[in-house]
């Protein structure tokens, strides 16, 4: 009998040695535990943080190669949903610079080993790993998390517990015009009301003075 197996961190051309990790009657699912052979559009230089978390699920794969992948997955959804294999799909647009480019983050703000920590969570969990560059987003958005992070520790402000179903801040917004250059802050809350969140906002501005800073908070 035949399985299909899936498994994270591997690609085509790649010979690994697998772990076995749990087998259902038509799949499988494995852990590479070494590399035989590597793919030479492999990238080596990518942070293994970024795919545990997400941020980053095509990473390790060279950027041209990358966009080639994406193509065929459009032409393989196409005959999948629709029976359509006569249509020749072009490669897809790339960038000239696919890093750094995100204007947006939604970070979660979690306790982590006794420390209040920014990052993402580890992929199908709720465990945070704590991240300070983000990778895809614009550098000073990473700028600003870090100060915010670091302004919630100064002021002890609890960031929230899932389990206990306690705290105060769940997630911090941060948005950057790419023209105007201004820094939109949303603190995401369990409740309306923020002790010293003016004094922590004060703080913020005096660290970005040359950029308009615009708060808001989300219950």
């Amino acid at each position: 009998m035949a399985w299909s197996f899936l498994w994270r961190n591997a690609l085509p051309g790649e010979v690994i040695r697998m772990r076995v990790l749990k087998v259902n009657k038509k799949i499988g699912y494995g852990k590479v535990e070494e590399y035989l052979e590597k793919s030479p559009h492999r990238n080596e230089e990518l942070d293994l943080a970024y795919l545990r978390s997400g941020i980053a699920d095509l990473g390790h794969l060279a950027y041209p190669e990358q966009l080639k992948f994406k193509a065929k997955q459009v032409k393989d959804s196409l005959y999948k949903m629709a029976g359509i294999s006569d249509i020749e799909v072009p490669l897809t647009l790339g960038m000239d610079h696919p890093v750094q480019y995100r204007n947006k983050a939604q970070v979660p703000v979690r306790r982590v080993n006794g420390q209040v920590e920014t990052g993402f969570f580890r992929k199908n969990s709720h465990d945070l790993m704590p991240i300070e560059d983000f990778y895809i987003q614009d550098p000073v958005i990473d700028q600003v998390v870090l100060a915010l992070r670091d302004l919630i520790r100064r002021f002890d402000l609890k960031p929230y517990d899932e389990k206990e179903q306690s705290g105060l801040i769940r997630n911090l917004v941060v948005r950057r015009g790419h023209h105007s250059g201004e820094i939109m802050v949303i603190l995401v809350t369990t409740r309306p009301k923020v002790f010293r969140v003016d004094q922590l906002i004060e703080q913020l501005i005096k660290q970005f003075p040359s950029h308009q800073i615009r708060y808001a908070k989300y219950q």
